[in-house]
């Protein structure tokens, strides 16, 4: 079972379904269509599943720093608002 420690210091369930919803939303936002989005957003899930591999722990500022970058390197406009924007709507 893998945790995140979210900056309250409260330890919670990692959920990838989160992190997926996160940037899918990101990137319809930009303006990305659903079909793009919903790659993206998959890709970048992925790559964090792989990057947290047999960690127990991890802090939630760990997780959108790499999720940022991964997104990033996707698309460069839904990356930079992911990374400034803790909350889309």
């Amino acid at each position: 079972m893998k945790y995140v420690i979210k900056a309250s210091g409260e330890l919670e369930h990692y959920d990838n379904k989160k992190l997926f919803a996160s940037i899918y939303r990101t990137c319809l936002a930009c303006d990305i269509d659903h079909t793009h989005a919903t790659d993206i957003a998959r890709q970048v899930s992925k790559g964090a599943n792989e990057w947290l591999g047999n960690k127990t722990e991890v802090s939630s500022h760990d997780i959108r720093a790499h999720a940022h970058a991964s997104l990033r390197k996707l698309n460069k406009q839904a990356g930079c608002l992911y990374a400034h924007h803790r909350i889309i709507a």
